[in-house]
């Protein structure tokens, strides 16, 4: 990174307001130092995997990227998950460009349940995702423990994780999934 050397930088290297009454002028802030911090974040979120938001409607992305970097596993995101559900559906923050991203490892953490108690389904488990640059298409697997929640993962060939569900007894259904994104780059 490059500290601020324009007019009115302090000795130090750091900006001020500056003092009009002792002419002492505010910091200019270059485009040399803006275009530092910008590509110092940049790369952060390019390295978690992610697509550079052009739109401004996603500005968490930094923070993604720091999350998914630090701890046990990264960030933990929570998604419904919709009683039978036939036709394959996106998964939310579960799009992987083959360009930046070989594999994934997906930590998940199944609920379902009826609302008359008679189904409660719960499930954990690691879900895998493998870019196979030669077919030129994702591969993904699930290495599942305790019950079944009777959910069932696909990726597109494009890198969109979704899922379809069965069917569960009772008038209503509630279905949560937790899960952490674990990415290995190409």
């Amino acid at each position: 990174m490059k500290r601020v050397d324009g007019p009115g930088a302090t000795a130090g290297n750091l900006y001020t307001v500056g003092n009009p009454a002792l002419s002492i002028p505010a910091t200019t802030v270059g485009d040399s130092e803006m275009n530092a911090i910008q590509e110092e974040i940049v790369a952060v979120v390019l390295d978690s995997g992610q697509t550079l938001d052009q739109t401004n409607v996603n500005l968490s992305q930094l923070l993604t990227a720091i999350n998914s970097k630090v701890g046990a596993g990264g960030v933990q995101y929570s998604q419904a998950i919709v009683n039978n559900q036939a036709a394959p559906l996106d998964i939310t923050n579960m799009l992987f460009d083959s360009n930046t991203i070989k594999s994934v490892a997906i930590d998940i953490d199944l609920h379902r349940q009826s609302d008359t108690g008679s189904s409660e389904l719960d499930e954990k488990g690691t879900l895998y995702a493998i870019f196979d640059s030669v077919a030129g298409n994702w591969r993904s697997s699930l290495d599942s423990k305790f019950d079944d929640a009777l959910v069932v993962f696909t990726i597109t060939a494009a890198g969109q994780m979704q899922y379809t569900s069965s069917d569960i007894t009772g008038s209503n259904s509630v279905g949560t999934m937790r899960y952490t994104i674990r990415t290995i780059k190409q």
